[in-house]
């Protein structure tokens, strides 16, 4: 799929990221389910650390419980994802 150039969140040369607004569908979000009905596309730690604006490393070490708060994952052997609905409660927890 080819990133949408029209918004203007995005900047020439920039990653498109799904917007993680605690307001917004999960539809909007994760647009593409990747096998069928009820499955959505996950996260990657990078996209997840381009939108909090923080570093890959601060993502997995959150991620893998080295530091609090914890960030919810989904591990598939070696790899980590991140469900976008447990993230958008991860903001919300932390806004509190």
């Amino acid at each position: 799929m080819k990133p949408d150039t029209s918004g203007a969140a995005y900047e020439s040369g920039a990653r498109c990221v799904p917007a993680l607004d605690v307001h917004c569908s999960a539809s909007e979000l994760a647009a593409e389910p990747v096998a069928g009905p009820g499955l959505r596309r996950l996260l990657t730690a990078q996209e997840i650390a381009d939108f909090f604006g923080v570093s890959r490393a601060w993502v997995l070490a959150h991620a893998n419980g080295n530091r609090r708060p914890r960030l919810p994952r989904v591990k598939l052997g070696k790899v980590v994802r991140f469900e976008v609905e447990a993230v958008k409660r991860f903001l919300q927890e932390c806004a509190r």
